[in-house]
């Protein structure tokens, strides 16, 4: 028998190896990963060999058929500027010729507006201080008296009442400075402003449901004694007031908006006149104000003659807006006075040109009093839109 002459080394060689060849022989046989664990087994061992798996894209779905929008027609915009509307009185617009009364009269059934069958509006101009001479306490019995007798008497009726100059009620106690047409306060004085902005409820509290109230004309937003816009007639006024344009503009759309939001069922219009010597912009910015704010706001020009043009701005702006406003124009004087240039039917013929619309010429009594014009009279009216 032979002697094992293998060393321990040998030994743990041997055995070594014999454990490696039976291993490899065992893997050999094994049935293949699946490749859902070899990923798993990749992965889990050598994360940082791995590539980036691709994503699985999630299948998009069908998109949802948006429903056909239902045919709604876009709303035209309404125009800036919209005609007079007519409230639900039957409140008709101031159409023909007016019968132009002095200041303060009084007013009675004898006089001849009332019994005049050619003319078809009669026009009042009043004082605030003889409507309001104390505060807060109001006679309306000339107004009262009027609404009466244009009711009776078929007729339309216009009125406007003055703040400034010597209009002011004594109480109203803003400050007056010496000018050129008087003593008058400021128009943009708050004291006054707040004065008028009270009456004006009252005012319109009392005649706005009158159907027979064709019109009010908005006093107050000038410094003469009549009611065109006038605030100064010189430098010197201008200094002495210590005001521009702006607060000019500032302080007459507050009286404007008073009105026309107030008299909302009545035409409100403005006796236009630029307001400062050499000032082209003031008054056009505040009539265009109006105009696209309010549709019962309108325009006026007081100085009616044979040779009116449209170039006179108040003839122009009365031109622009007669079409969709209420508008119309006020002799310069009776035809008596060699100024006016013409007579009653060659100035109205004028008015009638520069309106291009229905509308209102006021004229003064002798010219509508006299049996001549009666026949021009009533051609006027139908070319102003009298029905």
């Amino acid at each position: 028998m032979k002697q094992n002459n293998a060393t321990p080394g040998m030994k743990i060689f041997f055995l070594s190896t014999l454990s490696f060849l039976l291993s490899v022989s065992a893997f050999a046989e094994a049935p293949p990963m699946s490749d859902r664990v070899w990923q798993w087994y990749h992965h889990h061992h050598h994360p940082w060999d791995s590539p980036t798996p691709t994503p699985i894209p999630t299948p998009t779905p069908p998109p949802t058929p948006t429903p056909s929008p239902t045919d709604t027609p876009t709303p035209s915009p309404s125009p800036t500027e919209t005609p007079t509307p007519t409230p639900p009185s039957g409140k008709r617009p101031p159409r023909g010729v007016a019968y132009l009364l002095a200041a303060d009269q009084t007013i009675s059934a004898s006089q001849n507006c009332w019994s005049n069958d050619h003319v078809p509006i009669v026009r009042l101009r009043v004082s605030a201080s003889s409507l309001e001479k104390t505060e807060g306490v109001y006679t309306w019995t000339a107004l009262d008296t009027a609404a009466g007798l244009a009711a009776a008497n078929g007729k339309q009726w216009t009125v406007g009442v003055q703040w400034t100059g010597t209009a002011m009620p004594t109480w109203v106690k803003a400050q007056t400075y010496p000018l050129s047409d008087g003593v008058s306060a400021a128009p943009w004085d708050p004291i006054l402003i707040q004065a008028e902005l009270d009456f004006i409820k009252a005012f319109a509290a009392r005649y706005d449901g009158d159907p027979n109230l064709a019109a009010v004309i908005i006093g107050g937003i000038g410094t003469n004694p009549g009611f065109e816009t006038y605030v100064s007639r010189s430098a010197h006024d201008t200094d002495i007031l210590g005001g521009d344009g702006n607060d000019w503009i500032a302080g007459a759309q507050q009286i404007i908006t008073a009105y026309a939001t107030s008299f909302s069922g009545t035409p409100v219009i403005v006796a236009a006149a630029e307001p400062f010597p050499g000032d082209d912009t003031s008054l056009p910015a505040l009539i265009d104000w109006g105009m696209s704010n309010y549709a019962n706001f309108g325009v006026m020009a007081s100085a009616l003659r044979e040779s009116s043009a449209v170039e006179y701005p108040p003839n122009g702006l009365v031109s622009t807006y007669a079409a969709s406003h209420p508008c119309g124009f006020q002799f310069l004087h009776p035809t008596s006075n060699p100024d006016t240039g013409g007579n009653l039917a060659q100035v109205c013929a004028v008015g009638e040109q520069l309106l291009g619309a229905p509308g209102f010429i006021e004229a003064y009594p002798p010219d509508c009093d006299e049996v001549s014009n009666a026949a021009t009279i009533d051609q006027v009216n139908i070319a102003l839109g009298v029905e």
